[in-house]
């Protein structure tokens, strides 16, 4: 059996004892869920946090508040089946100290693995956030199910704070969820919403196949061996393609692959970065490295419109641009 990693982030004041992952695990118990401890220190949680993707190699990574934020800069170049859920992320946590926490030693509301039971606010923790955590530096994210997850009743951030955090998430190219029941601290309700939305049930378990094979830079698999033909699967074994396919073919752009040609038959496909699915309907594809992905109707050449069919009016394509999400005509620039 495929092992299916997790690692979950806590927020201030707690620690990896927190009661939240004993739910976390009763509610999504198809990973085994990792609570890491963190502190107030942006670069050392961070650099605790990749030393624990480098050694689990997980499939999920998820914070909630200050834990939210450090996964925004968490290096997952080294597990690229790894997705990050931000769960109501404190993403600017130093005026949020500054205006609800305030300053002061604070008890650690959880026992600590570390044996220390407080830690202190001041406008020293705020300044090294702010230069720290800025937004170049947060880690930009392109591909498939990245979540950010807000709850309306977040009394902690409030509602200006959840609308620039949402507005920040959004433009890094998270997938925003709004949770209209929970508050700032994820419970059990808050939980179930985000399984139903955000991690659909498995339909197949990766190594019941014979060929198993990871799509480099993505958390996609091809597999085959489990019907007739070659499929893929998600890193959760969820199928975003049956094993139908005749043919699938990659192409990379920086190393990244950008799009995935489908063939069955003569017909070709195409499945992009993000899971969105095209049919294969067309008599040819061109994946280039960059430009828009053109097809061939039989005819003539052009390319995909936002309903997943053949356009030849370019400004039709143009207008489905690649990165925005209702779209089917893909360019990469």
């Amino acid at each position: 059996m495929v092992e299916m990693n997790a690692i979950y982030i806590h927020g201030l004041g707690s620690g990896a004892n927190t009661s939240a992952i004993k739910t976390i695990s009763k509610i999504l118990p198809q990973y085994k869920w990792h609570a890491l401890e963190v502190n107030e220190n942006l670069k050392e949680s961070v650099a605790i946090i990749d030393a624990a993707v480098k050694e689990l190699d997980p499939r999920v990574l998820m914070g909630t508040s200050l834990g939210g934020l450090y996964v925004m800069f968490a290096d997952l170049s080294t597990a690229p089946g790894c997705r990050r859920i931000l769960c109501n992320p404190a993403c600017h946590i130093a005026d949020d100290i500054r205006r609800k926490i305030g300053f002061g030693v604070k008890e650690y509301f959880v026992p600590r693995q570390d044996g220390v039971q407080q830690y202190e606010l001041n406008e020293e923790v705020c300044k090294a956030f702010e230069t720290d955590g800025r937004k170049g530096k947060m880690m930009r994210v392109s591909h498939y199910r990245n979540y950010a997850v807000f709850s309306i009743h977040d009394d902690l951030i409030g509602p200006e704070g959840i609308l620039a955090n949402m507005a920040l998430c959004q433009e890094l190219g998270y997938t925003i969820l709004v949770d209209d029941k929970g508050g700032h601290r994820l419970d059990k309700n808050s939980l179930k919403k985000i399984k139903k939305e955000v991690f659909p049930d498995s339909t197949l378990s990766i190594d019941e196949c014979r060929n198993v094979e990871r799509i480099p830079n993505t958390r996609f698999y091809k597999i085959e061996g489990c019907f007739d033909g070659v499929g893929i699967v998600d890193a959760d074994g969820v199928i975003l393609v049956d094993t139908i396919m005749d043919e699938i073919t990659t192409q990379t752009h920086q190393n990244e692959v950008f799009a995935i040609g489908l063939r069955k038959g003569d017909k070709w496909g195409l499945l992009d970065d993000r899971g969105i699915f095209v049919e294969p309907k067309f008599d040819d594809i061109i994946i280039p490295s960059e430009g828009w992905v053109k097809v061939y109707n039989g005819e003539s050449w052009g390319w995909i419109d936002c309903e997943g069919n053949f356009t030849d009016d370019q400004s039709q394509a143009e207008f489905g641009c690649w990165i925005e999400d209702d779209s089917y005509a893909l360019r990469l620039s």
